[in-house]
């Protein structure tokens, strides 16, 4: 119960998704808010210590991510894509794009599900995809 470290949102971002943990890494995303509606998304990798890792801008914001395989996968809710990334970056603070996929929607409050090898999300284009 005592508290080890803290990670600001980062103003004028706000954090409202589900952190993610895998190995030594912890994601978390965040979105700048206008009037309620969600705008510029990105995902932030952190290290164990809190300290930030990379970014990747265009992911994240009120969608949560699933980690597997050293990849980190996450949906927008600011555009129409599902992607992929290198879990561990490039040591420069950015990371790879492994695959990203586009929708019809945009990703609002979920967090994907992996079974198998697949890839399950809700979208707000009314469907749950399935990703391979």
């Amino acid at each position: 119960g005592k508290l080890v470290w803290e990670f600001p949102a980062q103003r004028p971002y706000h954090m409202n998704a589900a952190a993610a943990a895998h190995g030594d890494r912890i994601f978390t995303s965040a979105y700048l808010d206008l009037g309620g509606a969600s705008l510029g998304a990105k995902l932030i990798a952190l290290d164990l210590n809190g300290k930030q890792v990379w970014e990747y801008r265009g992911a994240g914001g009120w969608s949560g991510a699933v980690v597997a395989g050293g990849k980190v996968c996450v949906g927008s809710s600011t555009e129409p894509f599902f992607v992929c990334l290198d879990s561990n970056g490039n040591g420069d603070g950015t990371t790879n794009v492994v695959w990203r996929s586009k929708v019809d929607g945009v990703f609002e409050e979920s967090v994907p599900a992996i079974y198998g090898d697949k890839l399950f999300v809700l979208c707000s284009d009314e469907y749950l995809h399935a990703f391979r």
